[in-house]
């Protein structure tokens, strides 16, 4: 109604509306909430990370984000809060054109990792999953720019490499770690740091 206070009387839309004067006032007058208060805090704290993402990150990787700094949040929370205010991640497409059918009379090819695609350890697991990464590349990059040169393209590809996707980026099969993080929680320690914390 305040929206269209300038267009019409309060008394019309009011009428209109199947509400009173008096209620519109009484509401109109009241301070927010508790509750949306925090909500005005958090959703903050969520742009602010969204924006350090490159506007890629969802509420998963928000919500992770948050849980490292020390604040716990539902990410179906996160999620209202980031639909209300229009911020959405990057996703992969739905649907699309298929390029590769498969024959079903060939014989499929032998699974050599046995459908286990988590590496437990740094450098452990040789298949890269390179569809999965060339998906998110096309997801998270090149479906998001239109570039004019191939220079400006290797610049974005290298920005995006170097400067995001390997050194902040959160995977999910890393448990929303980056890599960077993982490599560090994994890394072995030097034999004088064992022997320390083999002492009695």
């Amino acid at each position: 109604m305040s929206a269209n206070q300038a267009h019409f009387p309060i008394a019309v839309m009011a009428r209109v509306l199947g509400v009173s004067k008096a209620g519109y006032y009484a509401w109109s007058g009241r301070p927010l909430s508790a509750r949306a208060q925090a909500d005005e805090v958090l959703l903050r704290r969520i742009r602010t990370i969204h924006l350090g993402s490159r506007q890629i990150y969802g509420s998963p990787r928000v919500q992770a984000e948050l849980r490292d700094q020390g604040e716990t949040h539902s990410r179906k929370r996160i999620a209202r809060l980031m639909r209300q205010a229009g911020l959405v991640g990057a996703c992969h497409r739905r649907g699309g054109p298929v390029t590769t059918r498969r024959d079903q009379a060939a014989r499929p090819a032998p699974d050599l990792v046995d459908r286990s695609f988590a590496a437990h350890e740094p450098n452990r697991l040789y298949n890269a999953m390179a569809e999965s990464f060339f998906s998110t590349l096309e997801c998270e990059l090149l479906a998001r720019r239109r570039f004019q040169s191939r220079p400006e393209a290797r610049m974005a590809l290298f920005s995006y490499l170097e400067g995001f996707y390997n050194p902040v980026r959160r995977h999910s099969a890393l448990g929303y770690r980056s890599p960077l993080v993982y490599q560090q929680e994994h890394r072995p320690k030097p034999a004088t740091e064992t022997l320390l914390s083999q002492a009695p």
